[in-house]
């Protein structure tokens, strides 16, 4: 499930020192480093990257095989699996019924966590949020030498881009643009890759680290959802639970985001950082925003 290979973080200086000091204080290991230590790690690195982090603990998180384990840990734990089925239904009055194909289910509260999906399902419960759907590609790189390198990611300045990427085991590397675009569609199941995509970000990968074999091994659009201040939502309005505004960083998370969404559903108040009434809710998401942390 975890392929622990290290992680190197570069770019905008505040956003390392506030890394920097999170890691730290939650007691994990990590260090400022020089550029010529970086690539002691790296070691296709450029000289002309800059200094920046190293933490030790860090990896990729297998998304296939982590998925399967969570389902399974489910289904021991009494969970009734019925996907995938559509739901056409969420009634709120007294008890929640929620129609989902031949199937009517009644419960206490009901938990809407559907992605880009949400919107639809939160119109049923009678709820909005400004969440805006977008797409995102990420390009899998043919270089089987990196698969044991840490994984990289290039904080920007606000307002700007991020880059970020780690080892896939049995493909090589794989790298991205840490922003979505516009395209999301409900009722497409699959997007083609955009070749000017791969080109821009290929020719990142050569000023960073241009020792890293550039052979795109194949590329893939995936949808993701961004909230306005790229944190996620995780609060309660009455028997309705919301998980939503993935902002394209919730499913490392997903064993700590847990115990979160549990608690809420159960009846404790909401982190105030995912409430939604917290001030950087009330803006306007745009699907091409990148994220800034």
């Amino acid at each position: 499930i975890l392929h622990l290979t290290g992680q190197i973080d570069l770019g905008w200086d505040p956003a390392l020192t506030a890394i920097l000091d999170a890691v730290t204080s939650a007691g994990g290991t990590i260090e400022r480093r020089t550029n010529a230590r970086l690539r002691e790690a790296f070691p296709e690195l450029d000289s002309g990257a800059g200094d920046g982090l190293f933490h030790h603990d860090a990896g990729t998180v297998l998304a296939d095989a982590g998925l399967r384990a969570l389902q399974r840990g489910a289904v021991a734990a009494g969970v009734r699996l019925l996907a995938p089925e559509r739901v056409t239904g969420i009634e709120t009055e007294g008890h929640v019924i929620v129609t989902a194909g031949d199937h009517k289910l009644e419960a206490g509260a009901v938990l809407i966590a559907a992605g880009p999906w949400s919107g639809e399902l939160l119109d049923m419960a009678g709820l909005r949020l400004p969440l805006a759907p977008a797409l995102a590609q990420v390009t899998f790189l043919d270089a089987p030498s990196m698969v044991s390198r840490p994984g990289i990611a290039e904080w920007p300045e606000p307002g700007e881009a991020g880059v970020y990427g780690h080892p896939v085991p049995g493909v090589g590397y794989k790298i991205a643009f840490d922003a979505g675009s516009e395209g999301w569609s409900p009722d497409v199941e699959e997007w083609h890759a955009d070749p000017a995509e791969d080109r821009r970000i290929l020719s990142w990968l050569a000023r960073r680290a241009p020792d890293v074999p550039r052979r795109v091994a194949y590329s893939q659009r995936h949808p993701w959802t961004m909230t306005p201040d790229s944190d996620w939502v995780i609060d309660r309005r009455g028997p309705v639970v919301l998980a939503c505004g993935c902002s394209g960083h919730a499913f490392k998370f997903g064993p700590a985001l847990g115990p979160l969404v549990a608690d809420v559903v159960e009846g404790a108040r909401p982190h105030p950082l995912f409430a939604l009434d917290r001030d950087g809710l009330h803006a306007t998401a745009s699907a091409g925003d990148p994220i800034a942390r």
